[in-house]
């Protein structure tokens, strides 16, 4: 099977969407990425605050925060504790078994993995069937931690040197903000 039937993305890798500002690029992280969500509100008061406090990492979207979702600590930086508190913010998400699983149309893969205890990561495929990824504040890449295009997040090297996400959780299908809006703050 070839790299194009594992995909029916619409989503394109497109950079300056998350760098068109400083604001969007500091106050949007993986998690907004993963959605496809930017969020005009969340960019102006990160232009609010930023002169003051020269980071709006408090603005970052966090999954289960727009449901108000409250996990025990114990269990909320785990793959089960992320994945229930994406489910909570978007009920139309859903989990895959693989990635040789395709999403149903307007429908593309994200995947998760986390450093325990510690931190979550998320990926999205993209319409080339590739993979990309925004690590909080910084510009949104194809490459894993050994600067290798991602084809497949499960095997990509996800060692960096500010976190170590260890255990990767899996995929989901997230939909197309124009069939459904997803839901992030």
């Amino acid at each position: 099977m070839n790299n194009k039937k594992k995909c029916n993305s619409n989503i394109i890798y497109d950079p300056s969407k998350w760098t068109k500002t400083h604001y969007v690029q500091n106050s949007h992280n993986c998690y907004a990425y993963a959605l496809n969500n930017v969020d005009k509100n969340i960019a102006n008061t990160c232009k609010q605050i930023y002169s003051k406090k020269k980071t709006c990492v408090s603005l970052r979207p966090k999954p289960g925060r727009y449901n108000k979702y409250n996990i025990p600590s114990s269990k909320r930086l785990t793959c089960k504790g992320i994945q229930d508190s994406v489910f909570k913010d978007n009920e139309s998400v859903y989990k895959l078994n693989s990635n040789n699983e395709i999403c149903k149309p307007n429908y593309y893969k994200i995947a998760l993995a986390v450093q325990p205890q510690k931190t979550y990561h998320f990926y999205r495929q993209d319409n080339d069937c590739s993979w990309s990824h925004k690590d909080g504040p910084k510009k949104p890449t194809q490459l894993d931690a050994s600067n290798n295009r991602i084809s497949d997040p499960k095997f990509a090297n996800r060692h960096y040197n500010h976190a170590n996400y260890s255990d990767f959780c899996g995929y989901m299908c997230v939909p197309d903000n124009h069939h459904k809006k997803t839901n992030m703050i």
